[in-house]
């Protein structure tokens, strides 16, 4: 029997039975197939071409690529997109996990940003400020104690006499962590023969506490610049202290810090506007450094603080 709109094909091999049940294309030129669409390459490309609309209402499989793309490699990349739609006005795509991102609608008057140990979210003023007060550390730069103190804060008038067999501890704040690979300072009068040594300690309570890191020693017999590289050490913000110790009997100077330097001024002055520097000295006999700190009693004087320097990672 026929079909209506049915597409008549060979049943066997004979030449005398139809079957009309696998296809049907309608007066309208719509094709219906009952079984799969099987495109087969015998001796030339086949290609099928679809002027309307494909309707497919089971999973298609491609073994090859779409336009030269493969789908089965693209597709993955589609999985994750974003889509216009997804965004409203005034709106950031942000994530605080791996592969999470959402849409996050910024208000008017709202910074955004994230905070040290945080999540990208909106800021108070207060966070706005210490983000702004951070002036970042420059890679290769020699620092003193943040990034606003460079070598131009040391002064050029009357210098640091390097004191023999003491170890000196004074205080070195940062406002941000930081790496360093080298310490140094600048010999203004010589003496010859005789040495320095720099190093960092962390702090305890508030006082000088474990070596972190020191050189050996730097020669006083010329003037200028005395640096040496070291093992890189990442110090965390807060405060940490310098040392110094030398075998020099007296003669030997380095630069020291500007009398008006706020960070060294911050600490032990009897008064609104003194120039006070407290720091702290441990009798040691010069060479390696105490692997502790056991200083004696904080000391204040005017002017006293030599100008070691960090260099950054």
């Amino acid at each position: 029997p026929s079909t209506d709109n049915g597409i008549a094909r060979y049943d066997g091999t004979t030449g005398d039975l139809q079957n009309t049940a696998a296809a049907i294309l309608s007066d309208a030129g719509n094709l219906l197939l009952f079984g799969d669409l099987d495109c087969q390459d015998v001796d030339a490309a086949v290609d099928v071409t679809i002027g309307g609309t494909l309707d497919v209402t089971g999973a298609v499989t491609v073994s090859s690529t779409v336009d030269g793309r493969d789908i089965a490699a693209d597709g993955t990349k589609l999985d994750g997109a974003v889509l216009e739609a997804d965004y409203n006005a005034n709106s950031i795509l942000a994530a605080t996990s791996d592969d999470t991102p959402v849409v996050v609608t910024v208000a008017e008057d709202t910074v955004v940003g994230r905070i040290a140990g945080g999540n990208i979210a909106a800021l108070t003023a207060s966070q706005v400020r210490n983000i702004l007060s951070m002036m970042p550390f420059r890679s290769n730069a020699w620092y003193g104690q943040d990034p606003k103190e460079t070598s131009d804060v040391v002064t050029a008038g009357t210098m640091y006499a390097l004191i023999v067999n003491t170890v000196v501890y004074f205080p070195l704040f940062l406002n941000q962590s930081v790496s360093f690979d080298a310490l140094g300072m600048y010999v203004t009068t010589l003496e010859a023969g005789k040495n320095m040594r720099i190093a960092i300690y962390d702090s305890s309570g508030g006082l000088p506490s474990t070596l972190l890191r020191e050189t050996g020693n730097l020669s006083v017999a010329a003037t200028g610049e005395v640096f040496t590289a070291v093992t890189e050490t990442a110090l965390t913000s807060g405060l940490h202290w310098w040392a110094v110790n030398s075998d020099a009997t007296g003669t030997a100077r380095v630069r020291r810090w500007n009398g008006f330097d706020p960070p060294h001024n911050s600490l032990g002055a009897s008064g609104p506007g003194v120039d006070a520097k407290i720091h702290y000295t441990e009798a040691s006999a010069f060479g390696a450094f105490p692997a502790t700190a056991t200083p004696a009693g904080p000391s204040i004087g005017t002017g006293i603080l030599p100008a070691c320097m960090f260099q950054v990672v």
